[in-house]
């Protein structure tokens, strides 16, 4: 089954990120659910590992700011996840509302009650 979501991996895997404008705002336009979302990395480093549709943003030398979408809040959270860093949900409380049901679940998994 693909996780990701339908926008980011027809984005991501053209690997066409020459037209990035345009990538972007045809990604975009299909989200249903957007964030805004606080990475703990460089936005050069998190920049490489996006799709163009991402919008990446620096936020200080060890930080950046990504706007991102997709179908359901489910896939939003497993797609961040992937990013294996700490972030914040800026603007978002269906994601982060997931995220702390996600959580909440992987902490029963790991064997904490």
């Amino acid at each position: 089954m693909d996780a990701q979501p339908r926008a980011i991996h027809s984005a991501h895997r053209s690997g066409n990120r020459s037209g990035r404008t345009g990538a972007r705002d045809v990604g975009a336009a299909t989200w249903r659910y957007r964030a805004r979302v606080r990475v703990a990395a460089p936005a050069t480093d998190v920049r490489s590992r996006l799709p163009a549709a991402v919008t990446v943003e620096p936020d200080g030398p060890n930080h950046c700011v990504l706007q991102v979408g997709s179908d359901t809040p489910h896939m939003l959270t497993l797609y961040l996840g992937l990013l294996d860093v700490d972030f914040e949900v800026l603007d978002a409380p269906e994601l982060a509302a997931h995220l702390l049901a996600t959580a909440e679940r992987f902490r029963k998994a790991a064997g904490e009650n």
